[in-house]
């Protein structure tokens, strides 16, 4: 064999054995994944509602996130939009996975939101990425992000 064929046997045998270990570890447990849907739920509530103050206690001080159409908002950023924004006559969440790493989780999902924005009503449809931090004994939002879809 070849130095080339030995390193390739060799990197994917190292594969293979690694590859159990990471999908052990996006398996949520039970409690962390309900307690990080309990959060996803409590947000989408608190922000259609314009209840910067619960908003406020689930998010990092320092998250960060990409809106809709690409900006980069602070929290302050973020909590400014919320008062600013007519409230959500109804966020309901489409679909939510949970992706467990220890003491960081990902949630990636689809929520719809109706209203009326301007005088007019809308619908609008959006995936989100939200990464959740465990932080002196409790989970924080670190970073999110959410992209618009097609109806």
């Amino acid at each position: 064999m070849t130095s080339i064929a030995i390193r390739a046997v060799l990197g994917f045998s190292l594969l293979r054995l690694a590859l159990p270990a990471v999908s052990a570890q996006t398996l949520p447990s039970a409690g962390t994944a309900a307690t990080v849907r309990a959060l996803e739920s409590a947000w989408a509530q608190a922000e259609g509602g314009k209840n910067a103050k619960v908003v406020d206690a689930i998010l990092d001080d320092a998250v960060i996130f990409v809106d809709a159409k690409g900006n980069l908002q602070t929290k302050a950023d973020y909590l400014s939009e919320i008062l600013a924004a007519a409230p959500h006559q109804q966020s309901v969440t489409e679909t939510i996975a949970i992706h467990d790493y220890g003491k960081t989780v990902v949630a990636v999902g689809i929520y719809r939101e109706r209203g009326i924005r301007d005088g007019h009503p809308y619908a609008l449809r959006r995936r989100f990425v939200d990464t959740w931090a465990y932080k002196n004994g409790r989970w924080v939002c670190i970073a999110g992000a959410a992209t618009t879809l097609s109806r």
